[in-house]
């Protein structure tokens, strides 16, 4: 749990990665040579999802962006972990004892903006 102020989230800078989806890296790949104009190409991204959202609409939504019928898009690596309950002792915990120091705290669940370890750890 962070304890961010509301001047950040006014800001914008907090919160970004978390409540939109997005990509990482980028990787392009194309051709061997300099002055060749290659014939195939490759883009790889690396796309992060907010929880719940549906991957079939993102590859939906980014052929709709692309709008080429040339271009072909396909999911290499799909992994998905559900959020996490509220209603368990250590939430309620974690309420009391932020509002005890906090009384006025506004306590709410927080999205981590890593994955690649994190997914498999909260299984």
């Amino acid at each position: 749990m962070a304890l961010i102020s509301i001047d950040d989230v006014k800001e914008g800078l907090v919160l970004d990665k978390e409540v939109k989806n997005g990509h990482g890296q980028l990787l392009l790949q194309a051709g061997v040579k300099h002055n060749v104009i290659p014939a195939p190409a490759e883009a790889m991204l690396d796309v992060r999802l907010v929880p719940g959202y549906d991957p079939d609409r993102f590859v939906e939504e980014l052929r709709a962006v692309v709008n080429d019928p040339r271009i072909d898009i396909e999911r290499v690596f799909v992994s998905s972990t559900p959020s996490s309950p509220l209603d368990t002792e250590l939430y309620a915990i974690l309420v009391r004892e932020t509002r005890r120091v906090f009384e006025d705290a506004i306590v709410v669940p927080s999205v981590s903006a890593g994955f690649t370890d994190s997914r498999v750890f909260r299984r």
